[in-house]
């Protein structure tokens, strides 16, 4: 892991543990063995929930990307408490160090929404062998393309790209979200 990519993965490691603590409660919802969870680490990945196969093709779906779901929502909300940090009007310039932390952790969160590759491969694995059984499993070759190109974008940080248009989509919702 590069110098660059050490310190990203230190200063998003909010948004880590968010999407694998999602994948752990959808596990556990979904009553699928957890055999191993890592909710942070310094290397690649920064973290991993390993799991038995799910029993059906929704359950595989709903763990893979419902980090994508929760992570999105926990950082809108983040976002559109700062206006409140500034007394309900004001931008991120009138909330002191609160609103840069809540700032940060919004950021943070909505950086790791996306699906790992091996989220990926777990949803494309299923859709091998369920899309003739189970009609669901024809959204996931989309899907799982989605994810791909995500992740071949990330390289041109796609990720913050993300969190920086969803804090501008909840700042044309709430005014007083400014800089």
């Amino acid at each position: 892991m590069s110098l660059i990519g050490w310190v990203l993965t230190i200063v998003t490691a909010p948004g880590v543990v968010v999407h694998e603590y999602t994948h752990a409660k959808l596990c556990e919802w979904a009553d699928v063995p957890i055999v191993e969870i890592c909710y942070f680490q310094l290397g690649d990945p920064p973290g991993y929930v390993l799991h038995a196969e799910p029993e059906s093709y929704r359950t595989t779906y709903l763990i893979g990307v419902a980090p994508f779901l929760v992570n999105t929502l926990v950082a809108a909300a983040l976002f559109a408490t700062i206006p409140l940090l500034a007394g309900g009007a004001g931008g991120i310039s009138d909330t002191g160090i609160a609103g840069w932390i809540v700032l940060w952790l919004g950021v943070s969160v909505a950086a790791h929404a996306f699906p790992s590759t091996g989220d990926a491969q777990s949803i494309w694995q299923q859709t091998k062998q369920q899309y003739r059984s189970s009609p669901l499993a024809l959204i996931g070759l989309p899907i799982v393309l989605i994810i791909y190109l995500a992740h071949v974008l990330s390289f041109f940080w796609f990720d913050f790209i993300y969190a920086l248009a969803l804090y501008v989509g909840v700042a044309m919702v709430l005014p007083g979200l400014i800089l």
